[in-house]
């Protein structure tokens, strides 16, 4: 980590000399000083106008809020996925608690708790960097390992005789 800061610390550097000595002259004595001001410089703070007004939609700003607080309803609803039927063959059926899941259910149950409390933490907190960890991490990682189990159960399940899927894994991989 060090050589690669020092290593770009060089590069500015250099980049900042070059400007300096090479650019900043030539632009100087050809009068692309006036075209930047006269044509550029307008357009870059129009621009800066655009997307400074596009950032302050109060309907994206109503989404990230809802996001929030519908991550730890998803997580709910995946543990209530949790308790429902995986797949069920001959008048059984098994759930992610059963001795045949191999202890899917504990596991999946612990990182949609865990999903949970990072929400909390984020509505209660309100900071950028509790809601980007909620939000952010701790929601997508969780929904990914839901999704991944609950469509690789699916396959496994579909690829049986006489078995069919259950509600559960298909609200879990949707959730």
């Amino acid at each position: 980590m060090q050589q690669m800061t020092t290593g770009a610390k060089q590069a500015v550097n250099g980049a900042r000399d070059f400007f300096n000595t090479k650019v900043a002259p030539a632009v100087e004595n050809s009068g692309a000083k006036e075209f930047l001001s006269n044509h550029v410089a307008p357009a870059a703070q129009s621009a800066a106008r655009s997307m400074q007004q596009s950032t302050l939609r109060p309907g994206l700003a109503k989404l990230r809020g809802l996001a929030t607080f519908v991550l730890p309803a998803a997580a709910f609803l995946a543990i209530i996925s949790l308790f429902m039927p995986v797949a069920s063959a001959m008048g059984f059926s098994v759930t992610y608690f059963s001795d045949e899941a191999g202890g899917e259910g504990g596991f999946l149950l612990f990182t949609m708790r865990v999903t949970i409390a990072a929400s909390v933490v984020a509505v209660t907190r309100k900071t950028k960097l509790s809601r980007v960890t909620a939000a952010g991490v701790v929601g997508i990682v969780a929904g990914l390992i839901g999704m991944i189990d609950g469509f690789r159960t699916m396959s496994s399940v579909s690829g049986t005789c006489y078995a069919s899927v259950g509600a559960g894994v298909v609200l879990l991989a949707l959730l």
